[in-house]
């Protein structure tokens, strides 16, 4: 019994940092802030391609996509979510299903698509977004298109120019 009770104590020592990680991912969430990893089809592993079509059909095309589809269930309805992706989800066809996910049923409430070379050293598409994890059709979010802005150091002045002439105009109506 003695060396039963020792290799019982070793195994549960094994297994409590995967029944903590479990623990914590199934915790809902107020809030929710994340850069998604960027990956597409053709750099997943089998076990992650195969991972992806069985839990997110329909949003395997990129890590991204699954990834926030899995962060709406990690938050509280009602609760908040905040992204920073590739901007590639609102143009093209492969991602029709994370837009129609995305509009349907759940609000954008705001959106800022940085230009090319947003961040200094880094030419990525990128677009930053916050959602709320219910459908409000109604909600008119804040939209900035900073692509006629060249350069990282234009981008944050030129967001923050633009989201305070917003609030000057809908104070004043």
């Amino acid at each position: 019994m003695e060396s039963g009770d020792l290799y019982a104590k070793a195994a549960a020592q094994d297994i409590w940092p995967l029944l903590r990680q479990a623990q914590v991912l199934a915790m809902q969430f107020d809030a929710v802030v994340a850069n998604p990893p960027y990956m597409g089809g053709k750099y997943l592993t089998p076990v992650l391609k195969n991972h992806l079509k069985a839990q997110y059909a329909g949003y395997e095309k990129d890590l991204f996509s699954a990834f926030i589809v899995r962060n709406t269930q990690l938050a509280l309805p009602n609760g908040q979510l905040g992204f920073m992706t590739p901007f590639v989800w609102m143009f093209i066809s492969s991602y029709e299903e994370l837009r129609t996910f995305l509009i349907d049923k759940k609000t954008i409430t705001s959106l800022i698509q940085l230009e090319y070379s947003g961040f200094d050293g880094a030419t990525v598409p990128i677009c930053t977004f916050t959602v709320e994890n219910a459908h409000r059709p109604n909600f008119k979010g804040g939209y900035v298109r900073l692509s006629d802005f060249r350069g990282a150091d234009q981008q944050g002045s030129r967001a923050l120019e633009i989201i305070q002439a917003a609030r000057k105009v809908g104070k004043s109506e």
